[in-house]
Formats: C-alpha cells, structure tokens, sequence
C-alpha cells in the first residue's frame, strides 16, 4: 500500500539538495594576495545580484517546503498519479538553481528573469496539481473533510501564478519591476497565514 509518508520523505531530500546547491553558485572572488580592503570590499559588492538570487530562491523553496508540508498533512492516502504529481513538482524545484544562477549573473536582462518566472511558474502550476488530485472527490484525503474546507485551501494557490504573470507581463517595461514582484510573493507568503496552514 503507498503511503504519503514515503513521498515526503523523499521530498524533503530533494528539497534540502536543491536548497543547497543555490549557494554553490556564489564563488568567493579570485583576487591577488596582497589585495587591498577596499578592493575586496569592492569585488564583494559586484555580487549584490547573486546574493539577491540566492536568497530569493531560498525564500521561494523555502516557502513551497512548508506549503508541501501543510498539503501532505491532509493527504490521509496515496497512489500512482500522486507520485507523478509529486515526482513533476519536485524536478520544477530542483530546475530553480539553474535560472536562479541565470538571474544571479544576468539581472538587467528580460530573458533572465523571464526564465526565472517561467521556472516559478512551472512550479506553481505543479504544485497545485498535487492538491487537485488529492481533494477532487476527497480522492486522497479524509472523506469527511467539509468541501468549504477545501475550497478555502485553495484560496491563495493561485495568487502566485498571477504574480508571475503578471511580473512577466512587467518586464517588457523593467525588469526590476518583474524582481520585485518575485520577490514580494515569497515574503507575503511568509508573513500571512494561508487558509491551507488552518488545518
């Protein structure tokens, strides 16, 4: 019988290699030995851009680590397609160092941080699939879950595919405007108690 604790188990090694990689791409700058103070001050701040990445990315996995967590403590069941699922969000969180990397070294362009929103939105949509399945028809969770229950848990699910389409949509007019809208989303996130964390 499959049970949704081998799945988190599982998951939660995925999440905390791809959450570490995301550091392995931010190198210690190569510099003379006797360099002054004030040049190492100054190659430090040429990675402003990828420190930046790095925590943003930290944030975001961060975030659907603990929204993964709340979706599986109501998960009572498991079966083949919720591995898939599973299996399809998992590699859209182990993709996001590689466009965090591109964002990292590519800040001021629209192709990076479109790759990076498309990345986020991959994710996104992924996830919510895990959920669709397991809720439709109380298919994988406690039958006697309410159904305002359920759609309360999906409120919230969707307002971070809108975010990154619309921070995509923002490019064409600055990029900075897209960062900061992939950067509000996790913070929110963080801060506010989702309908799905109330059970």
């Amino acid at each position: 019988m499959l049970t949704p604790q081998r799945i988190e188990a599982f998951s939660d090694g995925v999440f905390a290699i791809v959450i570490t990689l995301l550091i392995l791409e931010i190198k210690v700058p190569s510099l003379p030995e006797h360099v002054s103070s004030s040049d190492l001050f100054t190659k430090l701040f040429t990675l402003g851009p990828k420190l930046l990445s790095y925590v943003l990315s930290f944030l975001v996995i961060g975030v659907y680590w603990i929204a993964h967590h709340f979706t599986f403590h109501q998960i009572r069941r498991a079966d083949r397609q919720l591995l898939i699922f599973n299996l399809l969000f998992l590699m859209s969180i182990s993709f996001i160092p590689f466009p965090a990397a591109l964002l990292g070294e590519y800040p001021h362009t629209q192709t990076a941080v479109m790759v990076y929103g498309f990345a986020l939105l991959m994710t996104g949509i992924t996830f919510n699939l895990i959920w669709w399945h397991a809720s439709r028809n109380h298919r994988l969770i406690d039958s006697q879950t309410p159904l305002h229950v359920i759609r309360n848990s999906w409120k919230g699910r969707f307002v971070p595919l809108i975010c990154y389409l619309i921070g995509m949509g923002l490019s064409f007019v600055h990029v900075y405007l897209t960062i900061a809208i992939y950067i509000i989303v996790p913070l929110y996130y963080l801060t506010v108690r989702t309908p799905s964390e109330s059970k």
